[in-house]
């Protein structure tokens, strides 16, 4: 495909899927539900930690991890509340993580909320404090989560939940995203990089990569930058909605 082809096949695509419709099959509806600053971030912190496998078993698990947190999911965090629903224990919660699992990345969230108040001010002190590259704030979450096994960790790790989460937290203007972090640019993010986007992307040749690297993201990103000028996680709209839509 043409340059300027695909540049208008992305753009239409991101135009189609990027609307308010999108929400209603997709994690990110429920930071949504909330009105204070950090229970939007608390709960899209949980969302987007659960965001894979089947989308369905994704709101189901949200669904009863809210109905224990309640109207203020950030207070339930801070006060330990969620040791009541969420012991330590081995039995498992959603796919390959278990109570305990669930546990640790409350007990470490809790950990940001009491240090900083809002996970959002938390994680802005602690890239304030990093010398490492403005595209690797998911290297300081994972840092800042180094206990929970459900945060993605490592260098070389595409890290999609956690870019997810950040798209969620920066991009402005948008019918799903939050925007709410303006001490981040837009144009520093990593697309959120799974299955679906990186089968769109090889069909586009946007890359000839295998794997869900780092490395990956960072050639897609690269190249929607000079379609979505500023804001190259708009792109993850479209190959993702496409993705999903093949796969039905």
């Amino acid at each position: 495909m043409k340059t300027s082809d695909l540049k208008k096949e992305l753009q239409r695509l991101a135009y189609q899927y990027e609307n308010p419709d999108f929400l209603k099959e997709d994690p990110s509806q429920f930071m949504h539900r909330f009105k204070r600053k950090k229970d939007k971030e608390v709960v899209a912190f949980i969302s987007a930690m659960l965001s894979f496998g089947n989308r369905r078993n994704i709101l189901k698990k949200m669904e009863e991890v809210l109905k224990s947190a309640g109207k203020t999911p950030a207070d339930w965090i801070i006060s330990g509340e969620f040791e009541k629903a969420f012991p330590k224990s081995s039995k498992k919660f959603y796919r390959f993580f278990s109570y305990a699992d669930m546990n640790d990345l409350f007990s470490e969230l809790r950990r940001e909320l009491l240090k900083s108040s809002s996970l959002g001010k938390s994680l802005f002190c602690e890239s304030s404090k990093c010398k490492c590259k403005k595209d690797n704030l998911a290297e300081i979450i994972g840092h800042q989560f180094q206990k929970s096994r459900i945060v993605p960790k490592g260098k070389d790790c595409a890290c999609k939940r956690t870019w997810l989460f950040l798209r969620w937290m920066v991009r402005p203007n948008s019918p799903v995203d939050l925007g709410i972090w303006n001490w981040y640019d837009a144009s520093e993010l990593l697309i959120p990089l799974d299955t679906h986007v990186l089968q769109e992307s090889k069909k586009l040749e946007l890359t000839k990569r295998t794997g869900t690297s780092y490395k990956t993201a960072k050639e897609i990103t690269e190249k929607l930058k000079k379609i979505f000028p500023g804001d190259p996680c708009k792109g993850d709209f479209a190959l993702f909605g496409k993705g999903v839509e093949n796969s039905k």
